[in-house]
């Protein structure tokens, strides 16, 4: 590995495991930050979220509004 100035042993596997999990818990923060964003300021479901939720939960839609389907 190339020389790294810092004092991170990038030699230890316990070192790169936690570097991952930091990785991912910062792109999973970025990700839903952009979401609630676009949500918010397009007011727009771009990413089709309520429409799979339906079908993941089984609901239907009536005049009334929504209603899952065990009730």
């Amino acid at each position: 590995m190339g020389e790294v100035e810092c004092q991170i042993d990038l030699t230890e596997r316990k070192t790169i495991e936690e570097l991952e999990k930091r990785a991912e818990q910062k792109v999973a923060a970025i990700m839903l930050r952009t979401i609630h964003k676009v949500q918010k300021s397009l007011k727009v479901d771009i990413f089709g979220f309520g429409e799979e939720s339906c079908f993941d939960c089984s609901c239907q839609f009536s005049k009334d509004g929504f209603k899952p389907a065990w009730t």
